[in-house]
């Protein structure tokens, strides 16, 4: 079974259209914080980190929409390319290989869900600049949550 998964994990990443959801998602995310940061600098609002991804988390139905899209062309690039024969000939039962695609579909939109996050969250970062204030013998700094996050331990 567990090769099953790892093999429809490949097939699924070697296609064109992996990358170009990805890419799709990073444009959104980054269309979505331009938005933001005009809309709240016209209204003379500060937006913080936390409220812009609270902000994306409603636009989450995008993301299921290219898992669906992405588990219906799981099994429908099966039978387009034949290759379901080759699939169904092999020891293992109908419901292994249907569960094993089921599984991946599961997989992948859980990491159409990680980069939808995970891009909001670094374009978040640069957009809404939250500062640190640092304390240092008696001096008062502000330091960007960027390069407090990226500084060196």
């Amino acid at each position: 079974m567990l090769n099953l998964i790892q093999n429809e994990h490949m097939k699924w990443f070697m296609k064109k259209s992996t990358k170009v959801v990805f890419l799709a998602i990073a444009v959104l995310t980054l269309g979505m914080a331009l938005i933001m940061r005009a809309i709240t600098t016209n209204a003379g609002i500060t937006e913080t980190l936390p409220g812009f991804v609270a902000f994306t988390s409603n636009f989450l139905i995008i993301v299921q929409f290219f898992a669906v899209a992405a588990a219906g062309s799981i099994v429908a690039s099966e039978f387009e390319k034949g290759t379901i024969k080759l699939l169904l000939i092999r020891p293992k039962s109908r419901s292994t290989i249907l569960l094993s695609k089921y599984l991946t579909s599961i997989f992948i939109s859980l990491y159409y869900l990680a980069a939808f996050f995970l891009f909001s969250i670094i374009w978040g970062l640069f957009s809404f600049q939250e500062e640190l204030l640092m304390v240092k013998k008696d001096k008062v700094s502000g330091l960007h949550m960027v390069f407090h996050i990226l500084k060196p331990l």
